[in-house]
């Protein structure tokens, strides 16, 4: 199971965690009684009154961007619900800070919170998900409602009528029911709504600050209007553990290379620098769904430091991407003893990658699974290994 944080997209990975991606992977038939009779369109503050609907299987492309496929796809938006839904529905926390869920449909009186997410997001999109308790972990399925209708009624609060880009998808869940996914689009942020009247403010910046929203501060509207580095593509095309344990004059000591194939999408006119500080592998012990840290450290390059010509060029204080290559990058620790039990005993293991971006506040989180360990035993010392590769 492969999963890759930078973009929001199945076809890539799950978007930006707050402490941790989770492997989640499903993918649905397009066809289902739920889609029958819905309305699949881009929703400004003045809705199309037929451009743009569609019915069940007809996807259409349009242009997001930088924290979700260049083309979002809405076949690309489906697959990412249901991820993020069957996550919760596991009884899993949501770990995305660009997705909400919400059990019923949002008053109007809750788009300060929209607002300010979306300022927060800083360019990039977001996902609000309606008819998903998080804290029951279950479906709720609201009463129906026009989603364009809904969006006027929340538009006219924001100021000057700029408001975020939105895309409704109804997305059927199994046999349970249906959620509605809205996309936001928001590169016209900052953006300010106005106040109900009764006081002296009339209008405000709403920001988020972790669950709660807020006025934001004169640095935070600064950092709104700054420009922020795109951050590419990312997946895993394959990864492997190996842990050996020897011993030499009486001392035991074991080491563990954990170490992944990357391939990133970096346009051909673009780069992106990851420093090394910022690049960060982490694994977990697998059980049942529950794990236990292994060890952290920071990814190096099997290949070496020196220049080349497949679109990376590493050096020691880190990476530059100039276009779409194929990577490796390894994660090793040595400590003294015996390979713990826990890594003999691991149902499986779970590898997490980290990069920071420069210029970004936002990183690339990856995350693959991993079989469970292979034992070898050879001369006196003993080996495990673990795999995961993804068939062509």
């Amino acid at each position: 199971m492969v999963t890759c944080g930078c973009r929001l997209s199945t076809l890539v990975g799950l978007g930006r965690p707050r402490d941790g991606p989770e492997g989640w992977w499903s993918i649905r038939e397009a066809t289902h009684p739920y889609w029958s009779g819905s309305t699949q369109r881009s929703v400004g503050l003045s809705p199309p009154s037929s451009q743009g609907h569609g019915k069940s299987g007809n996807w259409e492309a349009s242009s997001t961007p930088a924290h979700y496929p260049r083309i979002m796809r809405r076949q690309q938006l489906e697959l990412i619900t249901i991820r993020a839904v069957e996550h919760v529905l596991g009884g899993q926390t949501n770990e995305d800070s660009l997705i909400e869920f919400k059990a019923t449909w949002p008053e109007t009186g809750k788009v300060r919170q929209l607002a300010g997410h979306a300022n927060s997001a800083r360019g990039e999109d977001i996902i609000w998900i309606i008819g998903v308790d998080e804290k029951k972990h279950s479906l709720t399925n609201p009463q129906r409602q026009d989603s364009a209708q809904w969006w006027a009624q929340m538009g006219k609060r924001f100021d000057g009528l700029v408001a975020p880009e939105m895309t409704d998808l109804v997305v059927p869940i199994g046999e349970s029911g249906a959620v509605t996914a809205l996309l936001f689009r928001t590169d016209r942020s900052p953006y300010v709504i106005s106040v109900p009247s009764g006081g002296a403010v009339e209008r405000e910046v709403p920001i988020r600050d972790g669950t709660r929203t807020r006025s934001a501060t004169r640095h935070e509207l600064l950092r709104l209007l700054a420009p922020t580095a795109s951050l590419p593509d990312f997946s895993v095309l394959g990864a492997s553990l190996t842990a050996t344990q020897t011993t030499a004059r009486d001392k035991e000591k074991w080491t563990a290379y954990a170490s992944a194939k990357l391939y990133v999408e970096q346009g051909i006119d673009s780069s992106s620098f990851f420093p090394s500080h910022g690049m960060h592998g982490t694994l977990k012990t697998l059980n049942e769904n529950a794990t236990d840290h292994v060890f952290t450290k920071q990814l190096v390059s099997q290949a070496g430091y020196k220049p080349g010509d497949s679109g990376i060029h590493w050096r020691t204080d880190g990476a530059i991407a100039n276009g779409p290559t194929v990577f490796d990058v390894l994660a090793w620790n040595t400590a003294d003893g015996i390979i713990p039990e826990k890594v003999l005993a691991a149902g499986g293991f779970k590898l997490d990658l980290a990069f920071q971006v420069a210029g970004s506040d936002r990183g690339i989180a990856l995350s693959v699974n991993l079989s469970a360990p292979e034992l070898e035993e050879r001369g006196g010392s003993l080996r495990i290994k673990a795999h995961h590769t993804i068939q062509s």
